[in-house]
């Protein structure tokens, strides 16, 4: 088998890691005081970068992609909460 690359999704497969997703998302809400319930029902299903332009109207690229990479910095270091799901 050839390829280029590989796409490793974890989350839902292997382990459980919503809950430091979510809590990422509510504290990035935070610096901008975006209602975590708003948040929460819009996030789900969707691209992070998607969701940022989405609550942030207005504002250039490189605001977005810096929020972005805050958000990315959160996600990485909260690890609390996240387990193995059964059988794997």
């Amino acid at each position: 088998m050839q390829c280029k690359g590989f796409l490793f999704d974890l989350d839902g497969t292997l382990v459980d890691s919503l809950p430091v997703v979510e809590r990422s998302w509510c504290k990035w809400g935070d610096r901008f005081a975006i209602d975590h319930d708003e948040i929460l029902s819009f996030i789900h299903g969707k691209q992070a970068i998607t969701s940022i332009r989405h609550f942030m109207p207005g504002r250039s690229e490189e605001d977005i992609q810096a929020e972005f990479r805050y958000l990315e910095q959160i996600e990485a270091t909260d690890i609390e909460g996240i387990v193995a799901l059964p059988g794997h």
